[in-house]
């Protein structure tokens, strides 16, 4: 029965766009590990400019088969969601093996510096993948990821291996065999209802050395030029655009300061490759990773902007205001970049003394009451347990309605009982989870804004 399905799928081919395929599967899958976003951790992307971009074939299973490699990855560096080597690295690559007027053979590789697999391991792990059976996922033996993964790549006609170094760490291979599309007609998007009176704006550091702002005007799309961030100060003086590209990591990193750029789609250009680490795509929302290692032909970024102009990240929904009482400065990094991405805006204390006093001055200035706290449970001068305690005495004190507190802390009974005894809403483990502390919170918030869900976009990876 399973394999019937799998031939049914295979049965569905469409076009896609290699580089978004690749791009947004690597960074969707390390974006659901916040611990790692302020690990020592790097994730490298990398796609030689010399392969063509839109292809036809089974997209589908090539991202699958991606995902389960980088979750393998990550589990070589990781145990129990902490880092275990600091100086850790996995990188995505695929390279150009043959191409002819009509197809190409490509080959995938996820490498990771994690472990070396013994040799006698590695070929058990492949013989179970050549079993007619699946394999007992109960046994040690096998790997999940590395079976789901080699299934796959049969299935697309592809071959799959790896190796693994001592003190260099595994590299799991895969091959795939697409067809290349040909027929590209940038004038459709003149044609086109679906992008009536679109902006993009071009913030060009580098004087429009490719001739990219020409290039976008071709295809019928409003262009802005700028050459300097200081000039969109003032919203007022150009137009919402629809899209930006760019050049610079400079001018990322600063667009994304002004709350009328905050959420619009980011094309990043490089001659370059400044941000192979895909954790800084992540923290600027970066939509599409374009090279310009030669001008960038109008395929891939005609490509790039419809992906953009098709994608809708304007959040909707309620902006909180809260107040972190974290003295860890990575944890507080952490947190920090998940609730910002969201739109939040944060005060912080860096002990529960600070956090109390913060939190009455808040009670006295109205304006700036705090929609929920986030508690921190060992913090120096004075703990979790008894910031909150005294708040919760303070708003009685007041008759104030009570702020939601979520206590973070190594779960036990004991802290749980502790928790609940001094008027905690609810907790989380310190080893926190993107998705549950925003679910945690929309739980908490949503009910007093008329069931709106927490301020959020739609996720583009």
């Amino acid at each position: 029965m399973q394999s019937t399905g799998m031939n049914e799928n295979l049965q569905v081919s469409g076009e896609y766009s290699l580089r978004q395929l690749v791009f947004r599967t690597f960074a969707s899958a390390i974006s659901q590990t916040s611990n790692l976003h302020t690990s020592s951790l790097e994730f490298v992307y990398d796609v030689q400019s010399d392969i063509p971009d839109k292809l036809l074939g089974h997209s589908s299973h090539v991202r699958d088969i991606l995902k389960c490699l980088i979750n393998n990855a990550l589990k070589n560096l990781t145990l129990g969601g902490s880092v275990r080597h600091d100086d850790g690295r996995v990188t995505v690559s695929c390279k150009l093996l043959e191409m002819t007027n009509e197809s190409v053979l490509l080959q995938y590789c996820v490498s990771d510096t994690g472990d070396a697999i013994r040799q006698d391991k590695l070929s058990l792990l492949f013989e179970y993948f050549q079993a007619e059976d699946p394999p007992d996922a109960h046994d040690p033996a096998v790997n999940s990821f590395l079976h789901r993964a080699a299934t796959r790549a049969r299935a697309i006609g592809g071959n799959i291996w790896a190796y693994s170094e001592s003190n260099k760490g595994n590299r799991v291979f895969f091959t795939n065999h697409p067809q290349v599309i040909r027929s590209f007609n940038p004038t459709c998007l003149d044609s086109s209802s679906q992008f009536p009176n679109k902006t993009i704006l071009f913030i060009d550091s580098l004087h429009d050395q490719t001739g990219v702002a020409n290039q976008i005007r071709s295809f019928g799309l409003n262009t802005v030029v700028v050459h300097d961030v200081k000039s969109l100060t003032d919203p007022a003086g150009h137009p919402r655009p629809d899209v930006v590209v760019t050049d610079s990591v400079t001018a990322v990193e600063r667009a994304r300061a002004f709350d009328h750029l905050r959420w619009v789609p980011i094309i990043f250009l490089a001659s370059q490759i400044p941000c192979q680490d895909l954790k800084w795509c992540i923290r600027n929302n970066i939509l599409s990773h374009q090279y310009l290692t030669t001008p960038s032909s109008d395929e891939s970024l005609f490509t790039a902007l419809v992906a953009g102009l098709s994608t809708h990240i304007e959040p909707s929904g309620p902006s909180y205001n809260i107040l972190l009482a974290e003295d860890n400065p990575i944890h507080r990094g952490v947190i920090t970049k998940i609730l910002e991405t969201y739109g939040h805006k944060l005060q912080f204390a860096e002990d529960g003394l600070a956090a109390v006093k913060i939190h009455k001055k808040g009670c006295e200035e109205r304006s700036q009451r705090f929609d929920i706290i986030l508690m921190d449970i060992v913090m120096p001068v004075m703990d979790g347990f008894e910031a909150t305690k005294q708040i919760r005495e303070h708003e009685k004190r007041m008759g104030l309605p009570l702020v939601p507190v979520i206590g973070l802390m190594v779960v036990s009974a004991c802290g749980i009982s502790k928790a609940v005894e001094v008027g905690m809403s609810t907790y989380l483990p310190k080893a926190l989870i993107k998705k549950d502390l925003m679910h945690t919170i929309d739980q908490l918030l949503s009910k007093e804004n008329g069931g709106i869900l927490s301020k959020r976009c739609v996720p583009f990876y």
